[in-house]
């Protein structure tokens, strides 16, 4: 099953925006874990994520700075990037569109792939069989 959403959800990385990511065009989508490590003595503090492998090695890492929140600046918690409502649901409808694509050609493959030889086969051996002769 992993095999079938890894490529989708790559796939959704590549094409739709994402409001709250530091840099949006840098993803990792295969098996992973993570952590997040916060340096309070750095000025400003910092969030550094880190994206592991499988393997035991950072696959992404981004460190954030803290610089939009100050002491004095009002606490509010919105996007850092702005995406136009209209164009967010067009890039929706373009990923729901290549995802049914997706799964439809892999239906298309497997009647191609498993019912056809099997017609064929049962053709095959139903032009093989003896004929039956009546007895008078």
């Amino acid at each position: 099953m992993n095999r079938i959403v890894g490529p989708g959800f790559t796939l959704a990385n590549m094409i739709l925006p994402w409001h709250f990511r530091a840099r949006p065009r840098e993803y990792y989508a295969s098996f992973n874990f993570g952590d997040v490590v916060l340096d309070w003595t750095a000025s400003p503090p910092t969030a550094t994520a880190s994206v592991y492998g499988k393997d035991g090695l950072v696959k992404l890492r981004q460190v954030v700075p803290a610089e939009r929140y100050t002491g004095d600046a009002p606490a509010a918690c919105g996007p850092i990037h702005h995406v136009s409502p209209a164009s967010f649901f067009l890039l929706q409808v373009a990923v729901s569109i290549v995802l049914v694509a997706f799964v439809a050609s892999i239906l298309v493959n497997a009647v191609v792939v498993v019912v056809v030889p099997l017609q064929l086969l049962w053709r095959l051996v139903g032009f093989v069989r003896a004929p039956k002769f009546k007895r008078d």
